[in-house]
């Protein structure tokens, strides 16, 4: 949707979000080491940025779901791919 803030796993996406007149927040992760996410860094820029969509890599949703305290307010919409996606991480989300 236009007015959606997507909160972008991928660098790489922010250029389809352009394409498409998206807002892209580049999530403040170490693209080297997805595995270690500062949860609540990571929530803290989501919230402050109105964040609707998240994406990332299984890696990173599951870094960001086990350090997690709640989950994000206003998130209408997780895409995850790239790898295997477990099903406990699904239930998560």
């Amino acid at each position: 949707r236009d007015s959606d803030v997507h909160l972008v796993g991928f660098p790489n996406v922010v250029l389809h979000d352009l394409c498409c007149g998206i807002t892209s927040v580049l999530a403040p992760v170490d693209q080297a080491d997805v595995s270690n996410v500062d949860a609540m860094r990571y929530a803290d820029v989501a919230e402050r940025s109105g964040v609707t969509v998240v994406s990332g890599s299984p890696a990173l949703l599951a870094s960001f779901v086990r350090g997690a305290d709640a989950p994000l307010p206003g998130v209408r919409l997780v895409l995850t791919g790239g790898g295997p996606v477990p099903i406990d991480l699904l239930a998560d989300l």
